[in-house]
Formats: structure tokens, C-alpha cells, sequence
């Protein structure tokens, strides 16, 4: 993956992250329930009205269940995992944690441009390309991939490493995907998991949601399948 490509977008979740969609939440004795099946209300879009197809799409993903109450909130079409880490001012983004995107949708792809799903070995592999491919001017690998498994779903979580020439800092970027196991439904999403202020920081663990974000993803259920 070209390293332009990356700073490119990073930008580009920052700006979707604060943009407003319509998903809904419910709550039970013990989980969060992300509610794809309420009627949405028409909302602005940065490319314009949300298109009614996307709707009736994601209304088909029906409901999906996520523990640790403390942690997970919904608004619209975001995760919001409410953890402020100690010490982090720059986890102050919105409600106090980080954000992610969300998109769910019945028209499964379990094959992305540098992600696809091994048959034999039954894991999730990352391109050649990614890989391969180092931050520049280090050792360190930009590329990781993470393998989810859930009650009855599958899937994987994809971080990389962008780098900002104007400030001197990096970020990791995170994006995910989860495919029940009929394969006939998938949820996926991105967002920034990571600031990292310098060089120095770079491979360092400090102020990282990632972990945060593969736990709570392995508590997801989609709950309409029997």
C-alpha cells in the first residue's frame, strides 16, 4: 500500500467520524443492542440526502448485541467506546473516547483489496504488499492484522500507520469487518484507534484502543440469526 495513500486516508476518516447518521441502540440486563430496524430520520449527508437503498439495506442486518455496558454507546452509525485511557488528551474526541464508522449490509464481500480469507488455514490473511510494507525509515512494520471470533460470527481487524507531515505525529488507523456465520450479513467499520504524538512513540502501546476495540468486538452476536 502506498504510503501517500494511507495519509490520504486518515484524513478521510477524520472528517466521515464527525459526520451525523441514523442508527438506533437499545440496552438489556447485560448487553447494547445496535438496532438496524428502526426507521431512520432523513438526515443531511456530506454527498447529500442518505439514499433510501442504504437503508433498506442495513434494516435487513436486523439486530447485533455487544457487551461491556461500560464501555460501548451507539449514536447513528458510530461506536462510541466511552474509555478515556488515563493521561490521554487526545482521547477527548466526542464523548470522551474514540469513534468508528459503522455499515452494515446483506451483500457480504469476504474479500477486500488486501484482505482476503485463507479456506485452508482458515485465518485472514493481509496482501504481500501490506505485509511488506514498513514506516518509513524504521523497522516497524505499518501493517497488522487481527483475527475475531464471536459467538456466531467471524471476522478481522485491519490497523496501519499514517503519518502527518505537517504536525510530526502519527496515527493508527483501524478498520473491521464481521461476517455471521451463514455469511449472509457483515458489519464493518473504521476509525482512528491510535495517536501517536512522535517518532520516539512509534510501536508503543500507550493511548492505543485497539486491544479495547477487538474486545468488544468479540462480544458481537448477530441476534436475528437462528
Amino acid at each position: 500500500m502506498i504510503r501517500n495513500s494511507k495519509n490520504i486516508i486518515a484524513i478521510f476518516i477524520a472528517l466521515i467520524t464527525i459526520s451525523v447518521a441514523y442508527g438506533q441502540e437499545r440496552n438489556s440486563s447485560n448487553t447494547k443492542i445496535l438496532d438496524w430496524s428502526i426507521d431512520p430520520i432523513i438526515l443531511k449527508y456530506d454527498a447529500g440526502i442518505i439514499k433510501s437503498s442504504r437503508y433498506k439495506e442495513s434494516k435487513k442486518c436486523g439486530n447485533i448485541s455487544f457487551k461491556f455496558l461500560e464501555l460501548v454507546n451507539f449514536k447513528g452509525f458510530q461506536l462510541f467506546i466511552t474509555k478515556k485511557i488515563p493521561h490521554d488528551n487526545n482521547s477527548d474526541f466526542l464523548s470522551g473516547g474514540i469513534t468508528f464508522s459503522l455499515d452494515c449490509t446483506t451483500q457480504v464481500n469476504l474479500t477486500k483489496d488486501n484482505i482476503r480469507f485463507n479456506d485452508t488455514t482458515k485465518q485472514w490473511e493481509l496482501s504481500k504488499e501490506d505485509q511488506e510494507d514498513y514506516i518509513e525509515g524504521t523497522k516497524l512494520k505499518s501493517d497488522q492484522l487481527y483475527q475475531l471470533h464471536t459467538p456466531n460470527a467471524f471476522g478481522w481487524v485491519h490497523t496501519m500507520i499514517s503519518f502527518d507531515v505537517m504536525g510530526g505525529s502519527y496515527t493508527k488507523i483501524a478498520n473491521f469487518c464481521l461476517f455471521n456465520n451463514k455469511k449472509t450479513k457483515q458489519l464493518c467499520g473504521f476509525g482512528n484507534s491510535q495517536y501517536i504524538p512522535n517518532r520516539k512513540q512509534l510501536g508503543t502501546t500507550k493511548f492505543d484502543y485497539t486491544p479495547i476495540l477487538i474486545k468488544i468486538l468479540n462480544t458481537a452476536q448477530f441476534l436475528d440469526d437462528k
